[in-house]
């Protein structure tokens, strides 16, 4: 018998049925979250470095489920029962990871908060890699979400690099997904820090 916390929803419930948003499901471990106060971006971003670094060695860790779609980022229990967060895409301000310390973080309001309470929510991997495809999973899902907002950026050609070095316009269609959207990897300029 499986329980179900918020509401009676599982891990499962981003499934494959047509009705429901297409996400990508991703395993972390979950180190914890603290408060970030809501100052001018540098040096918020500065503060957060410096939390990040500060518990880059803590053991506290538990494992979990991330599911990222076009709407958030869900975060469930190990077994996938209990949803232990949900973040609107429209609440996170803020992604990073570390490569390092195998840190992926990112800075979002809960739903009943001020808008000047922010926290930060830290999770580890076991390798470098792991992070990075956490950090680029959030990142391409604002990239989408905005190009299904702005249908018009979809069909502006995007230079890209042919094998001899020249500018070639990209094909902007992707099989089995809407027409106009690029889904592949992000180029070294294309990453936020």
């Amino acid at each position: 018998m499986q329980r179900a916390g918020a509401g009676g929803r599982r891990a499962s419930d981003c499934g494959p049925a047509p009705h429901r948003p297409r996400c990508i499901t991703k395993f972390a471990q979950y180190v914890g979250s603290f408060p970030v106060d809501d100052l001018d971006t540098q040096e918020s971003v500065w503060l957060v470095q410096q939390q990040l670094w500060a518990l880059k060695d803590c053991p506290r860790r538990r494992a979990v489920i991330l599911k990222f779609s076009l709407q958030g980022l869900k975060i469930y229990s190990g077994e996938g029962e209990v949803l232990l967060m949900a973040h609107a895409l429209r609440r996170i301000l803020y992604s990073t990871w570390c490569p390092a310390d195998c840190q992926f973080a990112f800075m979002a309001r809960n739903p009943q908060s001020p808008a000047n309470k922010l926290f930060c929510h830290l999770f580890v991997g076991n390798q470098p890699g792991e992070v990075q495809i956490l950090h680029l999973l959030l990142c391409r899902s604002f990239q989408l979400a905005y190009l299904l907002q702005h249908p018009e950026q979809r069909t502006q050609p995007e230079p890209c690099l042919g094998s001899a070095g020249d500018i070639a316009p990209k094909q902007l269609s992707s099989p089995g997904g809407p027409p106009g959207l690029v889904r592949e990897p992000f180029g070294r300029g294309q990453l936020s820090q």
